[in-house]
Formats: C-alpha cells, sequence, structure tokens
C-alpha cells in the first residue's frame, strides 16, 4: 500500500520592531520609530509532503510488514530577518512487524522502529547551520498476545 499526500498552506506572520533615534544629544531626545513588517510564509509544522509506504507478506499463521515514512522539510519558526527561520530537515523512516499464530489463541510478535535509526535534525537558514540533531535509535517489541 502506499499513500502520497501534498499539502499547501500559506499563512501571514508579523513583527513589530521599535527603534530608539537620538534626535539631540545635549538634554537628550529620541524619537521612538515603531515599524510592523509581514511576510506570507508556510504554516509553522505544516510538512508540504508526506508518503507512507508499506509491504506485507501474509502466509498460512504468519503476517509480516515493513513499512516506510517520508517527510520533506519543514518549518518551526519565523522571525523578522528569514535569514533565521528554524527548520527541521527532511527524513525516511523504516518500520518493521511480524506476528506468527499459533494455535486459535496465541500469538507471538515482534515490532522494530527506527530500523534506519533516522535522526531529527533542526537548521536555521539552510542545511549548513544545525541546531540540533535528535537521536532516538532503533527500538523494538516483542511479546505474546492471548486472545479471548
Amino acid at each position: 500500500n502506499a499513500k502520497y499526500s501534498r499539502l499547501y498552506s500559506e499563512t501571514e506572520v508579523f513583527f513589530i520592531t521599535v527603534e530608539q533615534k537620538l534626535i539631540r544629544p545635549v538634554d537628550p531626545i529620541f524619537e521612538t520609530i515603531v515599524t510592523n513588517t509581514d511576510r506570507k510564509v508556510q504554516m509553522r509544522s505544516q510538512v508540504p509532503h508526506i508518503f507512507n509506504g508499506s509491504i506485507g507478506y501474509d502466509f498460512k499463521n504468519l503476517s509480516a510488514r515493513i513499512s516506510c515514512i517520508y517527510q520533506a522539510t519543514k518549518a518551526n519558526g519565523y522571525s523578522l530577518n528569514k535569514d533565521f527561520d528554524t527548520f527541521t530537515l527532511e527524513l525516511w523512516r523504516f518500520d518493521a512487524s511480524a506476528k506468527y499464530k499459533i494455535g486459535d489463541n496465541w500469538s507471538i510478535f515482534l515490532n522494530i522502529n527506527n530500523i534506519s535509526n533516522q535522526q531529527d535534525v533542526t537548521f536555521t537558514r539552510n542545511e549548513r547551520y544545525i541546531n540540533t540533531i535528535d537521536t532516538f535509535g532503533v527500538t523494538g517489541t516483542i511479546g505474546g498476545q492471548f486472545r479471548l
């Protein structure tokens, strides 16, 4: 099975800057200048491209699946200067699961998550300016199930 989603989003972000300008140095007099700035951007945390896919195998008492997800780069935050906008880098993640039925009521299973050891990478402006790299590693569960 496979699914692709293309999401379009747009919003405006607004910034207010306040600047003090010296008008007269002796007996100082300042002028306060307030500036409103706005720009159109993609909504925060809105992933523009998402792909999910899986392939499975079922034979007699065995059921097995390998699945993947792709998420494109998404915006995390915006600043007055677009050079300081932050993003999360695109990612591919793979998982696998297997289940074997024993008799009418019992089964054993194994789930392995993040087989590709995908990291979450955040950056500012472009991929050369990395902020954080979070590594969660490969995780798994194994167990048995009894159905009444």
